[in-house]
């Protein structure tokens, strides 16, 4: 199972590039899809997801934070300028 830390954030900065990318934005689904393929990465590791099919260049940011026992806490760091 896989938390993701400052979801709230995350909805937020998600709301934003929806209403700029209507037809493109990342949806939440497939960041968590993505999310679920890394919670076996250590804790530290970082990877980011695109915040729009169309537009490479900034991704949403996250940090696998921690593992305890089958719980994997991954922290939302922001958007990030790739």
């Amino acid at each position: 199972m896989v938390l993701i830390d400052n979801v709230h954030d995350l909805l937020t900065d998600m709301q934003e590039y929806e209403q700029m990318f209507p037809q493109t934005h990342t949806k939440y689904e497939d960041i968590k899809e993505t999310i679920e393929k890394n919670e076996e990465a250590p804790p530290g590791s970082v990877f980011g997801i695109s915040v729009a099919s169309d537009w490479k260049d900034k991704s949403y940011g996250f940090e696998v934070d921690l593992i305890k026992r089958d719980i994997t806490i991954v922290r939302y760091v922001g958007i990030w300028k790739c």
